[in-house]
């Protein structure tokens, strides 16, 4: 038996495990295709890999560089790879080459967090067409502010996406609006918007849109959100799948607290973050005494306005008996 099919025989046994070892496989891929390149292509990359490809619960390999992409494309022309550009000081000549490159293609995740990109660079990223494979695209502090998340809104070449970051890009409430508003982003089932100066208007606008009914962790962290803001969100038909909410570092007083208590559009929550709020010993009733949260294992209440009342309440309550954390801190 020739090392190619030895090698091929690796590759089936390690592609019928219940978990990927996906840098077993790279591995494996690497030898065969150095060992017989024409047989690799012919038998690996046309006939056997495409019909696995929707296996892998991640990319096969990740890149750190545009250089090590386009090498691992040469290898495998497959959407199977990442590209981390994360603090790479990435400018508008890297964002023009990286735009450019044909080998986009091949990408399902990509991230460009802390590279300050802006408006320009995000306008180029949005009307790559190569970007159609990509599921997931973190761009957390590039202070792309309206225009960007505008641009983002409007792209349909990432109607793909199940993952968006956008933390620390100022977007604010008119951004947050752009972007709820596209159908092209209702894959969506993780989306980040930490610090972004959103309101009250902004999650109002989120609640109402049809395009986010597959979300399942929305992270909402500092920004300027209070009671109303989250009254709409308790009550919106829309949300029904989602399992985990930060909303740690905002405005939420009781009303918000009860609104989440009552609500019976969030019964999946299995994550709750509430930290630094200023909810009290009432919102902590609420949240005790509430029916519809009896599927939360993990809620975040440090530094609210909780005293002994709220937090008898919550230890004597017979509804959160699923809660293996609970912060009171």
């Amino acid at each position: 038996m020739s090392d190619f099919q030895e090698l091929f025989g690796d590759l089936r046994s390690l592609m019928n495990q219940e978990k990927t070892d996906v840098d077993a496989i790279w591995k494996i891929l690497e030898a065969m295709a150095k060992d017989s390149p024409d047989r690799f292509k012919a038998e690996v990359v046309e006939g056997y890999l495409p019909g696995f490809i929707a296996r892998f619960s991640g990319p096969l390999h990740q890149c750190t560089s545009l250089e090590e992409l386009e090498e691992a494309c040469v290898l495998l022309p497959l959407p199977v790879f990442s590209l981390s550009l994360k603090a790479k000081e990435v400018g508008e000549e890297e964002i023009k080459a990286l735009k450019e490159s044909p080998h986009l293609s091949h990408l399902t995740e990509l991230d460009l967090s802390w590279n300050k990109i802006g408006v320009t660079g995000v306008t180029a990223l949005a009307n790559s067409p190569n970007l159609s494979h990509l599921t997931t695209l973190e761009l957390t502090y590039n202070e792309i502010g309206v225009t960007g998340a505008s641009v983002l809104a409007k792209s349909p070449h990432l109607r793909h996406l199940t993952t968006l970051g956008l933390a620390e890009n100022q977007i604010g409430d008119e951004g947050l609006k752009a972007l709820v508003n596209s159908p092209n982003l209702s894959h969506l089932s993780t989306f980040d918007l930490s610090s972004n100066e959103i309101g009250d208007e902004g999650l109002k606008a989120l609640a109402n849109s049809p395009h986010l009914s597959n979300l399942a962790e929305l992270e909402l962290a500092e920004n300027q959100i209070g009671d109303e803001g989250l009254k709409a969100l308790a009550n919106s038909p829309h949300l029904s799948h989602l399992s985990m909410l930060y909303l740690y570092k905002n405005e939420v007083g009781d009303e918000g607290a009860r609104a989440l208590a009552e609500s019976s559009r969030l019964s999946n929550l299995t994550t709750l973050n509430l930290y630094q709020n200023n909810i009290g010993d009432e919102g902590a009733r609420a949240l005790a005494e509430s029916s519809r949260l009896s599927s939360l294992t993990t809620l975040e209440l440090r530094r609210n306005n909780i005293g002994k009342e709220g937090t008898r309440a919550l230890k004597e309550s017979s509804h959160l008996t699923n809660l293996t954390t609970l912060e009171l801190n």
